[in-house]
């Protein structure tokens, strides 16, 4: 303990910097460094306390291959902590190097490239042009194999440490020690999470980056982990995973040459013919629909876009992918001329409930008399407000029985509900703002796609059943069009940075706009 108290005195620069200042949001217990310590930090089971300040030190004051043999060893035992040690261990770090950390990674353009060539196409020496150690050992890590891999999945812990965290606080608003040593130890990580992140933004480059298509004869390993990171359409089994690899579809991952044997991003599309997609249920599943040629093919639906790598949060891994597999695509199969998405809406379902608490009344009278008449048996037929009707149809025991029952009833309630959730669509869609960005809609997954130039193409009604489906988007899912001409792509970016949502005449038809938006 006395060791690393010391230790802290040694850095005056960090501990102006970045000590003092969380120490006057303490209370008087954090004036003593060793009980702040204590705080902040639990015994570690594979490696003390005393061994990573000793490795720490040595990269500090040691250069030469002695140096990278540590490195490695640090790197090693950190892979076998469980997250809380990976925590305690981040800590030590960023009290050891943390004032020579830069704010971004442009402050330094020493570290190696590609492995020659800079962040910008310059030649770039293979040692760093100051006296930072910080750097030293990032540049260290990046030559090393597998270094590159090892700081994405740091940056990821980080990211998971700090959500961590934010739980803890909410969890622990009147126990004032824990919570301020909480937020002493996210000021740390947040400033090396930044940095990654910022050199990640320059390592990962959309030039540097390769598309591969994945078959289902590609290695096992690249197998199992686009069927492990799968994020939006769960793989049931290894048939469901052949289909989705087979006739009339196509796979493609996102590499980069230092870490080549897991794609940081994979995406799923169907090829079909005549008409763009609008149910999952034609494309996975048992029902779904296979060409028998790809020739065949007029339109191509992005269903399925994962990462696998959450320390690239922040990073445009997805955008980079889909810029790159669009011209794939044309340059395979020249038939293919509308490139589209069938994506979820994770957020409807919930937003509609929360827009009903608060008072919204999103049925007209003929909607609500019609419904109270085809209320499933088990559901009160004497509701009056036409919130809780609506907020009661949408439980999840009344979903599976509208949505997939056979009754007459049910698909009364079918046929009165499509013209309700398409209209509750559209506004979500083009009228909703995100509360920090009021310039931005309100959901995710079209903020992605409008970023990257494409338009709301069309809304779908029950075009995903499953439970995760209705449980998120009362079972709506939407295309999002990708236009193959860059003038088209380059007006829809703009109208997206002005605040607009570019969508088509039969989107804003639902909300009774008599003319077309595009």
């Amino acid at each position: 303990g006395s060791a690393f108290v010391t230790s802290m005195y040694r850095l005056p620069r960090l501990w102006k910097r970045a000590v003092v200042p969380m120490r006057k949001m303490a209370t008087r217990s954090y004036e003593d460094p060793l009980l702040l310590h204590t705080l902040l930090t639990k015994p570690q089971t594979r490696i003390s306390r005393g061994q990573m300040l000793s490795l720490l030190r040595d990269l500090k004051e040691e250069d030469g291959g002695e140096a990278v043999e540590k490195l490695r060893t640090l790197c090693s035992l950190y892979l076998q902590m469980n997250l809380e040690e990976k925590a305690n261990a981040l800590v030590h770090f960023c009290l050891r190097f943390g004032s020579e950390i830069p704010g971004n990674a442009n402050a330094f353009s020493g570290i190696p490239g590609d492995p020659e060539i800079g962040f910008h196409g310059e030649k770039s020496p293979k040692v760093c042009r100051n006296d930072s150690k910080f750097l030293s050992v990032i540049s260290r890590m990046i030559e090393m194999k597998g270094g590159l891999d090892f700081l994405v999945n740091v940056r990821g812990d980080i990211l998971t440490i700090q959500r961590a965290a934010q739980y803890q606080l909410e969890e622990s608003k009147n126990e004032t020690e824990k919570k301020n040593g909480t937020i002493f130890r996210n000021a740390l990580l947040s400033k090396l999470s930044t940095y990654l992140h910022s050199l990640f933004r320059q390592r990962f480059r959309e030039d540097i980056l390769e598309i591969r298509r994945i078959s289902w004869e590609s290695p096992e390993d690249l197998l199992r982990d686009i069927t492990e990171f799968e994020a939006v359409h769960p793989v049931e089994n290894r048939q469901d995973l052949k289909n989705r690899l087979g006739a009339g579809r196509r796979c493609f991952g996102l590499f980069h040459p230092k870490m080549e044997q897991k794609p940081l991003a994979f995406v799923h599309a169907a090829l079909t013919h005549g008409y763009p997609p609008g149910d999952i249920r034609r494309i996975i599943g048992k029902t779904a629909e296979y060409l028998n040629s790809d020739t065949k093919a007029t339109h191509i639906a992005f269903y399925s876009i994962s990462s696998t790598q959450q320390g690239l949060s922040g990073v445009e891994i997805g955008a980079f992918l889909l810029k790159k597999a669009i011209p794939q695509v044309r340059l395979d199969i020249p038939s293919v001329s509308c490139f589209l998405t069938l994506s979820p809406v994770p957020q409807l379902r919930s937003w509609i409930l929360r827009e009903l608490t608060n008072g919204s009344s999103f049925l007209n009278s003929s909607e609500e008399s019609q419904l109270i008449t085809l209320l499933p048996p088990h559901l009160p037929s004497d509701t009056l407000s036409t919130s809780s009707l609506l907020a009661n149809l949408l439980s999840v025991e009344a979903m599976n029985w509208w949505a997939l029952g056979e009754s007459k009833q049910a698909s009364q309630a079918r046929e009165v509900l499509e013209p309700v959730l398409l209209r509750l669509a559209a506004r979500y869609f083009l009228l909703e703002k995100r509360p920090n960005r009021p310039d931005k809609p309100f959901d995710p997954v079209a903020n992605f796609h409008l970023r990257n130039g494409a338009s709301l193409h069309r809304i779908h009604y029950l075009a995903n059943c499953n439970p995760y489906g209705l449980n998120q988007s009362c079972g709506i899912m939407v295309n999002y069009a990708y236009n193959i001409t860059e003038a088209v792509t380059r007006s829809n970016k703009n109208a997206y940075s002005k605040g607009n949502v570019v969508a088509s005449e039969t989107v804003w038809e639902y909300l009774g706009e008599p003319t077309s938006k595009l």
